[in-house]
């Protein structure tokens, strides 16, 4: 089970995100400033972070990077969660390591994604499978599959060939050798055929 940490000074949007956290299946801790968010860090570190921007003591931003400096917490998901709704305040919350950014108010059915997406993404890839496959890949006989000859080459070659064929046959029999006619297709007519001059009909 997921451990996740919301820190927000706004006690009712801190109750009602861990209430509906809870529900979702995830074990839940909740801080109101940020000093106590480092506290709570400290004690059991979690697994992500919802982090308000805007604390009375230490803002998100200070919070982030004091995450993100310390061995414990360096690796450590954290979604801000804040009012701003700026491209500026999005990039610096970006910047300061953070990996997501919600902006309120937010939709809790979004965030509960946007929670398991994160979670998702800095899970550890189980490599043991990939790895057995590839063991048995490589215990298999390699194949090597040969190119078909093409180009010019190639084509002078067959025809040199077909000659040599073409010249042992009619070695073979003393007489030159010519290529068969082609069979007519069925249902042509045969054609006639051709008296050349100086042919004599045979009797």
């Amino acid at each position: 089970m997921a451990r996740v940490l919301v820190v927000d000074d706004d006690a009712d949007i801190n109750a009602a995100l861990r209430e509906s956290l809870e529900l979702a299946g995830y074990d839940v801790a909740g801080a109101l400033n940020g000093m106590d968010a480092l506290a709570e860090v400290s004690r059991q570190c979690p697994d992500l972070v919802l982090l308000d921007q805007m604390l009375p003591d230490l803002d998100g931003a200070e919070v982030c990077r004091r995450l993100r400096s310390a061995p414990e917490s360096k690796r450590v998901p954290i979604m801000f969660l804040t009012a701003r709704a700026g491209e500026e305040a999005r990039v610096r919350g970006l910047a300061l390591g953070a990996d997501d950014y919600v902006t309120k108010p937010f939709s809790m059915q979004e965030l509960l994604l946007r929670i398991r997406a994160v979670l998702r993404r800095a899970t550890p890839v189980e490599v043991s499978a990939i790895a057995s496959s590839c063991r048995a890949a490589s215990s298999s006989p390699a194949r090597t599959c040969s190119p078909r000859p093409s180009g010019p080459a190639s084509t002078s070659g067959s025809r040199a060939a077909l000659r040599r064929s073409a010249t042992s046959r009619g070695s073979a029999t003393g007489r030159r050798w010519r290529a068969p006619s082609p069979e007519p297709l069925r249902g042509d007519k045969p054609s006639a055929p051709t008296n050349h001059p100086g042919d004599g009909a045979r009797p």
